[in-house]
């Protein structure tokens, strides 16, 4: 008598052996080789670098962002002051000859500008006749400190009077003290401090802003145009971008003796002395653009 084999074993022994094979196949093929691993490597280092590169670059501009945000804040505060004075009433020396007189009182115009809006120490100098005391002039009397022009920035803000409420817009990341004197400053988006130049005729961007109208280009403040020399200025408020270096020429401060001759050609305040200046984020860029 013969014996057959179970009818399942019959069925089910060619897939066993199959599995057996394909077994002892992955057993001899146990990993990746190196050159598919070095391929792996490579395509991850790529996008692990332009994953780090785009978060790097959004960083930047959220910084740059920032910057814009807090320049104007600070010159919705800075511009319409500066353009009060174009109806400010004045103390001046009278006389009887008109263009005397009106010399005189764009003398002690841009004089008592000055005082309210400092940009160095130099600007709260005692003057003679002597002018009205401005908050800030009775601040810096009281300090041992030669304030820089963005610690004269921050003090027109907080203790000029013009808007007594503005500080409370400002974040405390806006504000800080980078060199531990006691006068703080307004902060751009690296931690630099935010310059200021209240008459920059130097800047290369005020010329383009006066060609947009040409025919308003003087100074409003001299409508009798007693200084020939003086054109319209918007105050100059300026980061020094990523590389923290503004690269541009800062006032010392201006004294009566350049008066009324305020912008006579040639001055170099606010002018560009390096290439560092091409990453500033000014005041001006957020009216050209």
């Amino acid at each position: 008598m013969t014996f057959l084999p179970p009818l399942s074993a019959a069925i089910f022994e060619p897939a066993r052996s199959a599995d057996r094979a394909a077994a002892q196949a992955g057993r001899t093929r146990r990993g990746f080789t190196l050159v598919e691993l070095m391929v792996v490597f490579v395509i991850v280092t790529i996008l692990a670098g332009l994953s780090l590169a785009g978060l790097a670059g959004s960083r930047q501009r959220a910084r740059f962002d920032k910057t814009r945000t807090t320049i104007r804040k600070i010159s919705e505060v800075i511009g319409p002051q500066y353009e009060t004075y174009l109806r400010r009433r004045v103390p001046f020396v009278p006389s009887t000859n008109r263009r005397t007189a009106a010399t005189n009182r764009l003398t002690a115009l841009r004089a008592q500008m000055m005082y309210e809006m400092p940009d160095s120490a130099n600007d709260v100098a005692p003057t003679s006749p002597p002018l009205p005391t401005a908050p800030i002039l009775a601040y810096l009397s009281s300090k041992p400190f030669n304030p820089s022009s963005a610690e004269c920035l921050f003090m027109i803000l907080s203790r000029s009077g013009f808007q007594p409420e503005v500080m409370e817009q400002f974040h405390t990341a806006e504000i800080g003290d980078t060199n531990k004197n006691g006068l703080p400053e307004f902060l751009d988006g690296w931690g630099n401090p935010i310059s200021f130049i209240r008459w920059a005729p130097g800047f290369s961007s005020v010329s383009q802003i006066q060609l947009a109208d040409p025919t308003n280009s003087h100074d409003p403040m001299d409508p009798q145009r007693v200084d020939t020399a003086g054109y319209a200025l918007i105050p100059l408020i300026a980061s020094a971008g990523p590389d923290g270096d503004l690269g541009l020429t800062l006032s010392s401060g201006w004294s009566l003796t350049l008066l009324p001759s305020l912008v006579a050609n040639g001055s170099s305040i606010g002018s560009s002395t390096s290439s560092a200046s091409l990453d500033n984020v000014t005041n001006h860029d957020l009216i050209t653009k």
